[in-house]
């Protein structure tokens, strides 16, 4: 899984950002955090119809009103953000809610709380956190927030037990924004 991060930038807007990542395939758009009010009022309406007419997951960084507002699938929620509990019973439950989690433990309870994914920062830790899920029979989602787009890196993610990767930056600094989401979404999805 390949989830396409989007954030504000100097060479693509918001909603460019956001079309290159629905012609590459991709089937999941996050909407990252600092985004203005002004900057929200102006893309997210034409993102949301993108989204909508061509099947894409559409969720927000930490924001759980501008997901209400805009109509958006739902909200990750990073660590030291808000409730997942909370945020699940106040958009319901056919919401996408994913958190941000640092320990074994707190990724299972999240699973029991009907959270749909987490985010293991691709730390030293994480490949002890993510055996120790996985040891205890687990299959829950667990996606990593990679500071690279490389097939190596998603290769090493991968190796890690990772079940997905969400890029950004990266994916928008490469000569052909669409050949590398494609050809890193392929690779993902093998």
């Amino acid at each position: 899984m390949l989830q396409v991060l989007l954030e504000i930038n100097d060479r693509y807007s918001l909603s460019e950002m956001a079309q290159m990542a629905i012609e590459a395939g991709c089937g999941w758009i996050v909407i990252g955090e600092g985004i203005s009010d002004e900057e929200k009022r102006e893309h997210y309406p034409g993102i949301v119809e993108l989204c909508r007419e061509s099947g894409v997951m559409l969720t927000v960084t930490a924001d759980k009103d501008a997901a209400k507002e805009y109509g958006l699938h739902g909200v990750f929620l990073p660590l030291g953000s808000a409730s997942p509990l909370k945020v699940r019973e106040e958009l319901g439950a056919e919401a996408i809610i994913g958190a941000e989690a640092g320990q074994a433990s707190v990724v299972l309870e999240l699973e029991r709380a009907d959270i749909d994914y987490v985010s293991v920062k691709p730390d030293e830790k994480a490949a002890s956190i993510i055996a120790e899920v996985r040891g205890a029979g687990s299959n829950f989602p667990i996606v990593a927030y990679a500071a690279s787009a490389s097939l190596e890196e998603a290769a090493r993610l991968k190796a890690i037990g990772y079940s997905g990767v969400c890029c950004g930056k990266e994916l928008f600094e490469a000569s052909d924004p669409i050949a590398c989401m494609t050809q890193l979404k392929e690779f993902l999805m093998k």
